[in-house]
């Protein structure tokens, strides 16, 4: 079998999570990178031995490359338009990383881009490839807590992380979509009243959300995502997720790594053994079972999974939160 040539437009942390992935997987070839800064794309061509084209060249990239059959769009969410059109206009496989786009509008706008099109496309919805999240799936589906009545989500950053994104997109957008899409993938039901509150409108790093939402269902959800404090204890909870039910619950601790070191002077740590790690030589977690799950969609022309409704509706119910930010008020669909 040929290996599938892959193109990475993009140069950050998940670029080279994505890159490290596609290098072991036997019936993939990377091929060539597309990224801003000379500097950052460089290095990036550097380390996996491959062209680079610089200040968002691709039009060279492609030119140079036309045996490019995959696409992986890594840039930052307010960086999407022009690399997905020229991923399009190419004919490329389109793998594009979470969220959609840092604005309902843009979200709206790429979705008419993507609409009808022919090859293969996916968000990085990298949630719904974990199995804790696949299982939790199952004991909805198999009704073995009845029918859904409330789900609590709480997912917590800090201050050092938020200053990527700080004054570039509006925080509304930054990680709520993660549980948003689990919501929906759990329920089947979408978001059609929100009332949400912050402490700053969302526009400092001493900030927080919460936010209530009302499903097509009846199903009640509260979200809670706070950056306001500095990077604490490496096992403090990061995650979780509760479903609440007619005939019982489940609960999920999305930040336990199982594993827990003791060093001198008191410190503990909690390395990965979930998400991202290594197992010899070889990165492991969900982002791969999401990159094998995309790849084979490739394999198998399956166009019919290409669920842009699912990239846009995340976002759209995270312009609600921030129209209900804005206005002091419950927003309805």
């Amino acid at each position: 079998m040929n290996p599938i040539n892959v193109a990475i437009i993009g140069t950050g942390l998940m670029a080279e999570i994505y890159a490290d992935i596609l290098v072991q997987h036997g019936g993939c070839r990377l091929l060539a990178v597309c990224g801003n800064t000379a500097k950052s794309t460089n290095r990036f061509a550097s380390r996996y031995n491959i062209p680079s084209y610089t200040g968002g060249d691709t039009e060279n990239l492609y030119a140079r490359h036309p045996e490019a059959e995959i696409t992986l769009i890594t840039t930052p969410e307010w960086v999407r338009e022009l690399p997905l059109a020229a991923a399009i206009k190419h004919r490329q496989h389109v793998l594009l990383e979470k969220p959609f786009a840092h604005d309902y509008e843009s979200a709206q706008q790429l979705a008419r881009m993507l609409d009808g099109y022919d090859q293969v496309f996916d968000i990085c919805h990298v949630l719904r490839y974990s199995p804790r999240f696949h299982a939790l799936r199952e004991v909805v589906r198999r009704k073995e807590i009845g029918e859904i009545r409330h789900i609590y989500a709480r997912r917590n950053s800090n201050r050092k992380r938020v200053k990527r994104v700080l004054g570039k997109t509006d925080l509304a957008f930054w990680l709520t979509p993660h549980d948003v899409d689990i919501m929906r993938w759990l329920t089947g039901s979408e978001v059609v009243e929100v009332f949400a509150r912050a402490r700053n409108g969302l526009k400092t790093e001493d900030d927080y959300l919460i936010a209530n939402l009302r499903f097509a269902d009846g199903t009640d959800a509260v979200l809670e995502i706070s950056w306001c404090t500095p990077p604490v204890s490496g096992i403090a909870p990061e995650a979780r997720f509760e479903v609440w039910g007619t005939q019982g619950s489940a609960e999920l601790a999305d930040s336990d790594m199982n594993l827990r070191v003791f060093s001198e002077g008191g410190q503990v740590s909690s390395p990965d053994t979930y998400e991202d790690y290594w197992i010899h030589g070889l990165r492991q977690g969900f982002f791969k079972n999401m990159i094998d799950c995309f790849i084979d969609r490739v394999r198998r022309r399956d166009v019919q999974g290409n669920c842009v409704a699912d990239a846009v509706a995340p976002i759209r119910v995270c312009d609600m939160i921030r129209r209900s930010i804005e206005e002091g008020r419950v927003v309805s669909a």
